[in-house]
């Protein structure tokens, strides 16, 4: 009787995925995202063939053919968790094509030096160095040097949470997903874990989006949070981590918590730690803490992330 009872369950839930528009308008997006790939296989190899000619012909290899390469390479990724079910977000053409890190190379190549002729430093002596200039002896001017350097090495680190919103099905309509059932449950355990040290939030800075909005009802009857709360559009998923940091940037003062979408909260935490590639630990329900120094790159060192348990 209850095996009969089971399949006649099984029967209803199979016939109600199957007339679900939603699932079926998935699939087209899938069958498009693979096509894609399928043409990007040929994008990467026309350029690694070109970019192996120029640095034939040239001895150096082409920027932009690199900057392409590597937005190719994080498209193709964010493409493979789409197919895959680890992201409800669709890459490009539907999201902005993903932002490339530049070189080091790229970086002093940009940027511009102004020189002083040698003859300037030669006829400059004392009497032009203003008088509220305090002149020091080298030895004196190396320490005072030391000392500053230490002192801002040493800025009091403050904690940075970074969540992202809990599993919501697609439906077919951006912003209008709704939080599953799981996706709640697996926010309230990983919430639970860091419940101690959440109790120090100062304030939580959230996406208007609904599925975001959701997540934090979540987190306020998990952890009983009453501080501080302010949605804000710096965190929806098409934003960027520039507009983050001009918006977070003055706020470091006391803990504070980022609740948005991938990519953005991918990028965020790769930004801040410059681990490339450490975007994508962030599953929906993920939590990383960091501590920062300042929102600037590579200025904060991951203390811990917690995703939900499989299953």
């Amino acid at each position: 009787m209850l095996s009969l009872l089971q399949g006649n369950v099984m029967k209803e839930t199979f016939k109600v995925n199957v007339l679900n528009v939603d699932t079926w308008i998935r699939l087209l997006y899938m069958i498009l995202f693979v096509m894609l790939l399928v043409v990007a296989r040929f994008v990467v190899l026309i350029v690694t063939i070109i970019q192996f000619l120029v640095v034939l012909v040239s001895g150096e290899d082409n920027r932009n053919l690199r900057t392409l390469g590597q937005g190719t390479a994080q498209w193709v990724c964010q493409t493979v968790l789409f197919l895959t079910y680890n992201s409800e977000e669709k890459p490009y053409p539907f999201t902005d094509w993903p932002e490339t890190q530049a070189s080091v190379v790229d970086y002093w190549a940009d940027a511009e030096v102004d020189e002083i002729p040698a003859e300037e430093y030669s006829s400059a002596s004392d009497e032009d160095v203003p008088s509220f200039v305090s002149q020091k002896s080298g030895a004196e001017a190396a320490s005072v040097d030391d000392a500053q350097k230490e002192k801002s090495e040493c800025k009091k680190p403050v904690l940075i949470y970074l969540l992202r919103h809990g599993d919501a099905p697609y439906s077919g309509m951006a912003g209008e997903r709704s939080l599953s059932a799981g996706g709640k449950k697996d926010l309230e355990s990983v919430l639970s874990q860091h419940w101690t040290e959440l109790s120090g939030l100062a304030l939580v800075l959230c996406s208007p989006v609904l599925r975001a909005q959701q997540t934090m009802t979540v987190l306020a009857e998990t952890l009983n949070y009453q501080g501080p709360l302010l949605f804000d559009d710096v965190l929806r998923p098409e934003s960027s981590v520039a507009a983050v940091e001009s918006r977070v940037g003055s706020m470091l003062e006391e803990a504070v918590l980022l609740l948005g979408h991938q990519p953005l909260i991918g990028k965020i935490l790769e930004y801040l730690t410059d681990q490339t590639g450490l975007g994508w630990s962030m599953t929906t329900s993920s939590l990383a803490c960091l501590d920062v120094t300042a929102f600037s790159r590579g200025c904060a060192e991951l203390k811990w992330l917690t995703t939900p348990e499989p299953g």
